[in-house]
């Protein structure tokens, strides 16, 4: 469609950065957590973020900074929408969180880039990872989990 590709390719909504040659998921992840400003939203449809489970993605990005945001949405084993707290570190149901949209960062892991829907606040920053793999498909089904993008909601690659 020509609205998506317009959106994803003007410079205003979508920009980039590179990664040095011997990144680590380690080094990407403290790159997110020590973000100003703050991003939103984690979206990994290169599949880059390896060796680690959504709780402890969520749980090394609170250790290590996100100090805007008092938690970090992530889909569980059976595909369900939680939340781990900074206070107190404890993992809820999203609906049950009672945190505003602005105050914390939803990690999509590369299987959740497609077809999970978590709201997010209208100017929402989200990274969106690359992998060499990726079809425009996949770029653009990610790149939608921010429902507005192009309305205040931005993606950097």
């Amino acid at each position: 469609d020509g609205k998506i590709i317009t959106t994803l390719t003007a410079p205003a909504i979508v920009s980039y950065a590179t990664m040095p040659d011997d990144w680590t998921v380690t080094g990407l992840l403290d790159t997110i957590a020590t973000a100003d400003p703050p991003y939103h939203a984690l979206i990994d449809t290169g599949a880059l973020i390896t060796g680690m489970s959504n709780y402890q993605v969520a749980r090394y990005l609170l250790e290590k900074g996100l100090k805007s945001m008092d938690g970090v949405v992530f889909l569980d084993g059976n595909d369900a929408k939680m939340v781990l707290m900074r206070s107190g570190m404890k993992v809820i149901k999203l609906e049950q969180c009672g945190l505003a949209k602005d105050k914390r960062l939803s990690f999509y892991d590369q299987v959740h880039t497609t077809g999970m829907d978590i709201k997010q606040h209208y100017t929402a920053r989200a990274l969106l990872t690359l992998g060499k793999d990726m079809t425009f498909r996949d770029f653009s089904q990610g790149a939608y989990r921010m429902r507005g993008i192009g309305q205040g909601q931005t993606l950097q690659l």
